[in-house]
């Protein structure tokens, strides 16, 4: 594969990974998608159902946190992520300080989670942070990717003809000497 002018001379910085927008879910108006990045007291009802999410376009998925309220430590949601290459992720994940938290990194479709259901105690689910990275910024994290082992390459290759440059330098400073000592022995004869 040939690579243009403008793909080689592409500098990209990497975005980190940070929490997805609401923008790039489906279905905006359901209360389950409100739940996303909500900072704003927005709550829902802790069923033991599917919480479902979908993504617009595919997204690089790094990490997933649901904040809840009223689980135990010894409670576990079902997570299940579905990526852009028709696998799907299952977890049952524990509730921990009231956070359940699944570290990726894949290009997903989607995900859901389902709570433990609890018959007595009032459970919600407070907020959904899905952290990641756009389909253009996972592009553009590629390229600097790529971009970065070609500097390494560079590197490399600099480091490697400065210690021949240093080999080359002792050697002619060696050779320099023996022959400043067979002037001195001539020049002396």
């Amino acid at each position: 594969m040939t690579e243009t002018v403008a793909e080689k001379d592409r500098e990209v910085i990497a975005v980190a990974p940070h929490p997805i927008e609401i923008e790039f879910f489906s279905k905006q108006s359901n209360k389950t998608t409100k739940l996303i990045n909500s900072d704003d007291g927005f709550k829902v009802e802790g069923a033991h159902r599917w919480y479902e999410y979908k993504f617009i376009k595919p997204v690089y998925l790094s990490s997933l946190k649901i904040y809840s309220s009223g689980y135990d430590s010894w409670d576990k949601f079902e997570v299940e992520v579905f990526h852009s290459d028709q696998t799907t992720h299952h977890e049952s994940i524990t509730v921990e300080n009231n956070v359940v938290s699944l570290d990726l990194g894949k290009l997903a479709l989607g995900f859901r989670f389902r709570p433990d259901a609890r018959w007595i105690a009032k459970t919600e689910i407070l907020k959904v942070e899905a952290n990641g990275l756009s389909l253009d910024e996972f592009h553009d994290y590629e390229w600097s990717i790529k971009n970065l082992k070609k500097r390494e390459l560079q590197v490399s290759e600099g480091e490697r003809k400065q210690e021949e440059l240093k080999a080359d330098e002792i050697a002619r400073v060696s050779n320099i000497k023996g022959l400043t000592s067979e002037v001195g022995k001539l020049t002396a004869q």
